[in-house]
């Protein structure tokens, strides 16, 4: 992981924003990061300061070009989610 992006995550004060012409100021991030992933990060330290340091988001729809609408499938149509009695 990049420094900037490892100080952005966890709010050091490592981020420099320069304007045209004028010296770089350091800063803090405060936006809200939000990942996509298939399975959690291997960390080296335990599940416990992953509960503390992050929030979860579990998404259970599967799209899929020919859905079985029993199993839970939902149509998927150049990018648009449809269920399938839409």
């Amino acid at each position: 992981m990049s420094e900037s992006m490892n100080a952005a995550i966890t709010g050091d004060r490592g981020l420099v924003y320069e304007r045209k012409g004028k010296d770089g100021e350091d800063f803090t991030c405060q936006a809200v990061h939000l990942f996509n992933c298939n399975q959690l990060p291997k960390m080296k330290t335990g599940l416990d300061s992953l509960k503390t340091r992050f929030c979860v988001l579990d998404f259970f729809k599967t799209y899929k070009p020919d859905p079985d609408p029993m199993r839970g499938n939902y149509w998927l149509i150049h990018g648009l989610n449809m269920t399938p009695n839409s």
